[in-house]
């Protein structure tokens, strides 16, 4: 299995099962899993939380349907993504701003 230094926002968990399912791939289908095609993932996924969606989301969803890359949360609407001069952020419920951090 290819080792790969995960940004901070990257949840775990959901990133692990989506690797397991990626190396059954590989095995079964041949589907190649490269450091490469991480990487690739990992920037589609940052862009998809850019747009407001929800990494965790993203991974499980891919894992459940059984798909090779990752997109947008089917049927759902993103989070409003803005950004200033100290970056990149989500506004609360309460009406702050919480700032995302990519790495």
């Amino acid at each position: 299995m290819v080792q790969l230094n995960l940004p901070g926002w990257v949840p775990l968990e959901s990133w692990a099962g989506f690797c397991e399912m990626r190396e059954l791939m590989q095995r079964k289908h041949r589907v190649p899993w490269t450091e490469r095609a991480m990487k690739i993932t990992l920037t589609k996924l940052e862009q998809l939380v850019m747009e407001g969606f929800d990494a965790a989301e993203v991974l499980d969803q891919s894992v459940q349907r059984g798909w090779k890359g990752v997109f947008a949360v089917y049927g759902q609407q993103p989070k409003r993504v803005l950004r200033d001069q100290h970056g990149t952020y989500e506004v609360t419920a309460e009406g702050t701003r919480q700032y995302l951090r990519f790495q």
